[in-house]
C-alpha cells in the first residue's frame, strides 16, 4: 500500500483532538514556509532606483550598490559596499546586480569606479591586506621606498600611484572582481590609482582605484 494512503488511514484512526492538533501544526508549517519564500525571494530581488543622472541597483540581502551614470558620465559605473561579509558572498550579490545592469543598459561601462581600495568590500579588509603583502615582496615597491627615504623626495611628484597600479594588476589583487566581469565577456584591469596611503612599515594599504572595462 502506498505510504500516502497509510498516512491517511493512520490519521483517520487518531482521536479527534489529536487530528485537530496535527492539522494546526501542519497549517503553521505551510504558512511559515510561504512567508519565508516570499521574504527570501524579496531579498534576492534586484531593486532599481532611478535618480538624477544615475540608476542604482541593489539587493536587500547585503548593503551593496551598483550605480550606473547617465549623461556625460554614461560610460562610468560605480560599485559600493558597506558589508563586512566574505568577498565570495559579496561577489555573489555583485554578480546579480551586474547581470541585471548589463541586461538593462545599452552597453557595458568603459570605466568602473571602486572607490577607496580599503573599502572595496565594505569593512572586509582582505583587499587591503593583499596589497600590503604583495608590496612587501615587490622589487618595484622596494625601489619606491628608497626614493621615499631620500632627502630629495617630493611627495607631490613621487606618490606611489604608478607602483601600486602595477602591483594591483600583476598580483591579481582584485581577482574575484576580474573573474566576475570575465563571465560576461568583459576584461577589467586597474587603469588609474590616486592618493596612496602608506602605513608605519612603509607598505601601501589603501588608495583610490579605477578600472578600465573592455570586451574580450
Amino acid at each position: 500500500m502506498p505510504i500516502f494512503d497509510l498516512f491517511i488511514i493512520s490519521m483517520l484512526r487518531l482521536p479527534t483532538i489529536v487530528k485537530k492538533f496535527l492539522l494546526v501544526i501542519i497549517s503553521l508549517l505551510v504558512l511559515t514556509s510561504g512567508i519565508y519564500l516570499i521574504f527570501s525571494g524579496a531579498r534576492d530581488t534586484v531593486t532599481i532606483k532611478p535618480e538624477d543622472h544615475q540608476t542604482s541597483y541593489s539587493l536587500k540581502a547585503i548593503p551593496i550598490e551598483l550605480e550606473v551614470f547617465q549623461g556625460v558620465n554614461e560610460d562610468v559605473w560605480r560599485i559600493r559596499s558597506t558589508s563586512g561579509q566574505s568577498i565570495d558572498r559579496q561577489i555573489s550579490v555583485m554578480e546579480k546586480l551586474l547581470s541585471r545592469a548589463l541586461s538593462d543598459q545599452k552597453k557595458p561601462p568603459r570605466t568602473l569606479m571602486a572607490g577607496r581600495l580599503e573599502e572595496s568590500f565594505g569593512s572586509n579588509k582582505e583587499i587591503s591586506r593583499r596589497l600590503s603583502l604583495a608590496a612587501k615582496t615587490s622589487p618595484l615597491w622596494a625601489s619606491f621606498v628608497i626614493k621615499m627615504s631620500s632627502p630629495l623626495w617630493d611627495a607631490t611628484t613621487v606618490t606611489g600611484n604608478k607602483e601600486v597600479k602595477t602591483i594591483l594588476n600583476e598580483n591579481n589583487i582584485y581577482q574575484e572582481l576580474v573573474d566576475m566581469f570575465k563571465k560576461h565577456g568583459l576584461i577589467i584591469k586597474v587603469s588609474h590609482v590616486e592618493k596612496v596611503l602608506i602605513d608605519k612599515n612603509k607598505l601601501p594599504f589603501d588608495c583610490q582605484v579605477w578600472f578600465s572595462v573592455e570586451k574580450k
